[in-house]
């Protein structure tokens, strides 16, 4: 049986490596092994614990989500002012037209 894709929604399948938050915008990655009572049972391989919770769980994020979330975490430090507003959605169209951000 081949792995489903998960698309963030919901309860990850069992058998999805993916994140979940552990607080404070700390994401740590975990495989999904169960469900039970309407919540997904966790395992975290650092240090080889199992929890579970029903949500607080998303996809491993890509490259490209990656470089938006520093593009957009510079934009807010720095605030410019066009950038404020969708400061998401301008990143992604910068990084997927070929923007990158270089070293000063």
């Amino acid at each position: 049986m081949d792995k489903q894709e998960w698309n963030g929604e919901g309860l990850p399948p069992v058998g999805t490596v993916c994140e979940i938050d552990c607080g404070l915008d700390d994401w740590e990655r975990c495989e999904i092994i169960a469900h039970h009572n309407g919540k997904a049972i966790f395992h975290l391989k650092h240090n080889n614990s199992y929890y579970s919770a029903k949500h607080g769980y998303r996809p491993i994020p890509s490259l490209e989500d990656k470089v938006i979330s520093e593009m957009v975490a510079d934009t807010f430090v720095r605030g410019h002012g066009p950038l404020l507003y969708g400061r998401e959605r301008i990143a992604r169209m910068l990084y997927r037209a070929g923007w990158r951000k270089t070293k000063e």
